[in-house]
């Protein structure tokens, strides 16, 4: 790291006491994580040995499996979250590196060695996992945001909606896609096609109203009309936002019909 960017943190005085699993500041997780992962890297495994190993130390005391640190660690690690424990941001690097993913968590980025080590050489001025993660050019932060949140470092925006329009429908019609979800929800770090849906509430069965992927259908019952609303959920698979659609069945007073000749 000194060698490449110049700076090591060996001012951070509270970072003389570190350890694996320790509570510091930022600029140490990043610091001590960053010198964690390499060697890891290197080893081509994810433990970090204070013996020999590789992996064959007492667990958690002479040997730490970064990989498998996740947010389900026992109540020994529950305090020990986020970028500021060194432990966590080698083990987030490595899951972003490493194909080997694991089930059933977040870890699903296959990001490789260059795009991260890029990333460390081009920002010069990066003394914290967030300025990485900031500085990454890529376009896979879906995953990557997953790999992280499985190591407790949570950069996660939850999705949006924006402007969803009300709906007014005919009675005894059905609409097949009324409304395409793609067109009013967004995501920082995930593409539109990652996001998944779900209805979580309607406020009356008779506006029939389903959903299709990404795609609002109605089907009302025949004959009725009023008005009605329901709850969509959008999920990136780690968070959450509810909107409401609000849809109106409009009751048919006249019909009108053209002249017609015939022959």
């Amino acid at each position: 790291m000194w060698n490449k960017t110049g700076l090591w943190l060996w001012y951070d005085f509270e970072c003389f006491d570190h350890g694996i699993f320790s509570q510091e500041s930022t600029q140490c997780g990043w610091s001590e994580g960053w010198a964690d992962f390499i060697s890891i890297a290197v080893n081509g495994d994810g433990c970090y040995d204070f013996g020999k190993g590789p992996c064959d130390g007492v667990l958690d005391f002479r040997t730490f499996n970064l990989e498998n640190h996740t947010r389900n660690d026992p109540n020994a690690f529950n305090s020990y979250w986020g970028d500021g424990v060194e432990g966590r941001v080698a083990g987030a690097l490595f899951d972003l590196m490493d194909s080997g993913n694991e089930v059933p968590w977040y870890d699903t980025a296959f990001w490789g060695f260059d795009p991260i080590m890029d990333s460390t050489i081009a920002g010069m001025d990066n003394s914290s996992f967030s300025d990485f993660w900031n500085d990454y050019q890529g376009t896979d932060k879906h995953n990557g945001v997953r790999a992280i949140y499985q190591n407790t470092i949570d950069y996660d925006q939850a999705p949006i909606f924006i402007g969803i329009p009300n709906q007014n429908m005919i009675q005894n019609l059905s609409y097949s896609h009324l409304l395409n979800l793609w067109n009013y929800s967004s995501d920082a770090e995930s593409p539109i096609a990652s996001l998944t849906y779900q209805i979580v509430y309607i406020s009356d069965s008779r506006c029939g109203i389903a959903l299709d992927s990404h795609w609002i259908n109605a089907s009302p019952q025949m004959n009725w009309h009023g008005n009605c609303y329901v709850d969509i959920q959008a999920s990136d698979s780690i968070k959450a936002t509810t909107a409401r659609i609000n849809l109106n069945v409009l009751q048919i007073n006249s019909r009108i019909f053209l002249p017609i000749i015939i022959k």
